[in-house]
């Protein structure tokens, strides 16, 4: 069956979420040690694209992704997240860090290889880091007009106007 060719799947780098219905939460905590999660929404052609095109870029750096449709709430809190927050903004959780918006994206750069690692070193950077969150939101609410958008993005930026970038310290 084609599914198409951005589907959100990529054997090298997207763990099926059904993979996990039986995950304990230790489970989950101990994988995301191991390999940093990007969680994305899904159902936008804009950021399924872009994560496609992050899990071909990242090298000898492989990142775990996840589309957030196909996670459950059980999968969200053993991550440290909600679904509500999943819907607004992208995610990048490791070890040490949840982050979401345009730090999420500065992580996920930080991960490729070349030129890229140098752009996310930069967006983190001050004055990059200070113009970041409304640049983010900015691109959020208006992903519908980006290349590869679907439709749902048009629903879905309307949930993204309140987006804030946060960063969450995980504890031991």
């Amino acid at each position: 069956m084609n599914r198409g060719r951005f589907s959100g799947r990529s054997s090298r780098v997207h763990r099926s979420p059904n993979d996990h219905l039986a995950t304990s939460s230790e489970d989950e905590r101990s994988n995301s040690a191991q390999r940093p999660i990007l969680i994305y929404d899904g159902s936008c052609g804009f950021c399924t694209r872009a994560a496609m095109w992050l899990s071909r870029h990242t090298g000898d750096n492989p990142i775990e992704l996840r589309a957030s449709q196909e996670m459950n709430a059980d999968q969200f809190c053993a991550l440290g997240l909600t679904q509500d927050q999943a819907k607004v903004s992208v995610w990048w959780i490791d070890e040490n860090r949840l982050l979401n918006g345009h730090r999420a994206i500065s992580a996920a750069l930080k991960s490729c290889r070349r030129g890229w690692r140098r752009l996310g070193q930069l967006i983190d950077a001050p004055p990059f880091r200070w113009i970041g969150p409304p640049i983010y939101r900015q691109i959020a609410r208006n992903r519908h007009l980006l290349p590869g958008a679907t439709s749902a993005c048009r629903t879905l930026a309307k949930r993204a106007h309140d987006t804030k970038t946060n960063i969450v310290r995980r504890s031991s």
